[in-house]
C-alpha cells in the first residue's frame, strides 16, 4: 500500500524527547532514523515526547524517517499514532508485535490517523518487532497480516530476556539462533526484504560490534539496528560495511532483488 520499496541496511534510534540527540541523528549515514517513544523514554515523559517528535521530523533530512511507538499493551498506541502522523513520516515501528492481530489493528489505527491529517490512505508503512517467543511463533502469519509491512527487526535483547537469558553478559547468539533465523525464512517466503537484525548488546565495545556488523556470508542476514549514544559511531562503521557486503551479494547473485511487499500492493 505504501507504494515505496525502501531499502534499510541500517536503522539508528534516539530518545525522541532528548532534543539534542535527535538533531544530530540525521549525520551518521544510517539508511533509517528512528526517533523513539517507547523503551528510551520515560513513563512520565511519554506524553510531552510526541508533541517533541513531531516539531522535529520537517528538519530529519536524509535518512528515512521513522516513530517507534508504545505496543498496543500500554494503552500508548493511538495518542503516539495521533501525535507524530504526518507528511514528515515515513514509517511507524512497533514493538512487541505477538500476533497477526496486533498488525491488522495497528493498520486501522494508521489509517485513522492517515484520514485525520489527509494523508491518503497506505501513505505510511510499518517495521515490525519480533521480539518475544510469541512472535517469533507467529511470525509467519505476522509477514502476511498487513501490506503496510515493510520489514521485520529480529529484537535480541527483549527476546534473550523472555527466554530469561543474561542479555548483557556473554554471548547468547546461539541460544536465539532459532529465532533469528526463523523470521528471516517466514519473511523471505512472504516476500518482505531480509530481516534487520537486533543491536549488538555490549554497548561499549564499538571493535565487536563492528566485527558482528557484517556476519559471515553462510548468514542471511544483512542489516542491523543500533541504539543509545556510545552507538551512534558504531553506526557509521555499520552502514558502510553493510553496504560493502550488500553490493558483494548483489554482484554474485543471478537473482533479481525480490519485491517488496509494498510494490505487491501498489494497486490496492
Amino acid at each position: 500500500m505504501t507504494g515505496v520499496a525502501y531499502r534499510i541496511r541500517s536503522l539508528l534510534f534516539a530518545p525522541g524527547n532528548e532534543s539534542r540527540k535527535v538533531e544530530k541523528l540525521a549525520r551518521f549515514g544510517a539508511d533509517a532514523i528512528v526517533l523513539d517513544l517507547e523503551d528510551a523514554v520515560a513513563a512520565d515523559q511519554k506524553i510531552a515526547a510526541r508533541s517533541m517528535v513531531r516539531a522535529a521530523l520537517p528538519d530529519l533530512r536524509g535518512p528515512i524517517r521513522c516513530v517507534r511507538v508504545n505496543a498496543l499493551s500500554t494503552g500508548l498506541t493511538l495518542g503516539d499514532l495521533e501525535g507524530v502522523v504526518s507528511a514528515d513520516l515515513d514509517l511507524i515501528v512497533m514493538p512487541k508485535v505477538e500476533s497477526p492481530g496486533d498488525l491488522r489493528t495497528l493498520d486501522a489505527l494508521i489509517a485513522a490517523a492517515e484520514v485525520s491529517t489527509g494523508l491518503p490512505r497506505g501513505r505510511i508503512g510499518v517495521i515490525a518487532l519480533i521480539e518475544t517467543c510469541a512472535g517469533v511463533l507467529a511470525a509467519t502469519e505476522i509477514a502476511r497480516a498487513s501490506p503496510r509491512l515493510v520489514t521485520f527487526v529480529f529484537g535480541s535483547g527483549d527476546l534473550g530476556r523472555d527466554l530469561a537469558l543474561p542479555t548483557m553478559r556473554g554471548d547468547i547468539s546461539a541460544a536465539l539462533a532459532y529465532g533469528r533465523a526463523k523470521v528471516v525464512y517466514d519473511a523471505r517466503a512472504a516476500g518482505l526484504p531480509v530481516p534487520l537484525d537486533g543491536p549488538y548488546l555490549a554497548v561499549r565495545d564499538l571493535d565487536g560490534s563492528s566485527k558482528t556488523a557484517v556476519p559471515p556470508s553462510r548468514s542471511a542476514t544483512v542489516a542491523r539496528s543500533a541504539s543509545t549514544p556510545t552507538r551512534w559511531q558504531w553506526s557509521t562503521v555499520c552502514s558502510a560495511l553493510i553496504r560493502r557486503r550488500s553490493c558483494s551479494l548483489e554482484r554474485s547473485s543471478r537473482r533479481s532483488p525480490p519485491p517488496n511487499l509494498a510494490d505487491r500492493h501498489r494497486s490496492s
